[in-house]
Order: C-alpha cells, then structure tokens, then sequence
C-alpha cells in the first residue's frame, strides 16, 4: 500500500468510522512504521470518543449574545494614559528611591576618597618640602642680600642696552 493511500485511509478515520477492514489495513502498515502507529490510534481513539458525544443544541439567541458581549467590551471607558514622569514614579518607587539613594551614597564616597588622597599627596609634598630645608645648609638661607641686591639693578642699564641695540 502505498503513502497516497494510507494517507487516505487516515482522513477516512478522521471523518468516519473505519469499516473492519479499513482498520486491518491501516494496522498492516503501521506494523512497518511503528513510530506513525502510536500517533494515528490516539487520533482514532479521539475520533471515536468525540463522535460518542451528545449533539449540543445552539441557543436560538447566540448571535444575540455574541453581539451583545462585543458591545459591553467596547463600552468599558480604557483608562487614560499617564504621562512618563508619573509611570515611572507610579510603579515599584521604593525601588527606585533604593537604587537613587546606593548611586548617591556611592558617588558621596567617591568624592570623600578623591578628596582624601589630594589631602594625602599635598601632606606628602609639605613633607618633602619640609626635608629639604633640614638639608640645606645654613649659609644659603642667611644670604639673601645678593639675591635682594640682584632685583634692584638701576633701569638706566636696561636703557642704553635697549638703545646700543636698536642702532
């Protein structure tokens, strides 16, 4: 038997009862296919069990209903649309004051270390600066005259310099 025709022999069961021969047919081939076998009594199986149930009678006043159902839904009001500011503060603040406050804090410690290290390195700097006046010698400190006597040179110098070169 070939694919066409199990194929359908398998809408046949889906539509109908299966005559007696039909179904030593279908058991024939699914002996081969043992994987296909499975799916296709469960199918049968459903098939039978839905065609043992009861016709259900339609109400007279279905479409009514129906109609009815869609009217109510479109007749709910839909809620008005909040602006993003108020969504944001709306859902889940406690959260958010959480995670503002930790980004606060962390940015709050951040600035004390940075403002502790520039402590560090000034600190450090006077230090230096304060063991090199133990090591400089005396006598440099006391001659500040020649450096003071070096800044009041008379201008009258810087004149004639000025005037021999611009000839």
């Amino acid at each position: 038997m070939s694919d066409a025709e199990y194929k359908l022999l398998r809408e046949a069961g889906l539509r109908e009862e299966i005559s007696p021969r039909e179904m030593a047919q279908i058991k024939a081939i699914l002996a081969a296919n043992p994987k296909e076998s499975r799916e296709l009594m469960e199918e049968l199986a459903l098939n039978r069990a839905l065609r043992g149930l009861p016709a259900v009678p339609m109400a007279s006043n279905f479409t009514s209903r129906v109609m009815d159902a869609v009217a109510r839904v479109q007749a709910t009001p839909v809620p008005a649309t909040r602006s993003r500011l108020a969504r944001w503060f709306g859902r889940r603040l406690i959260p958010k004051l959480a995670a503002l406050a930790v980004f606060g804090f962390i940015g709050w410690f951040g600035y004390y270390q940075h403002q502790v290290q520039a402590r560090l390195k000034l600190a450090q700097s006077v230090a230096q600066v304060c063991d090199l006046t133990t090591q400089v010698p005396l006598e440099w400190l006391q001659n500040y005259e020649a450096i003071h006597r070096l800044a009041q040179v008379p201008d009258k110098s810087d004149d004639d310099l000025f005037f021999a070169l611009s000839q």
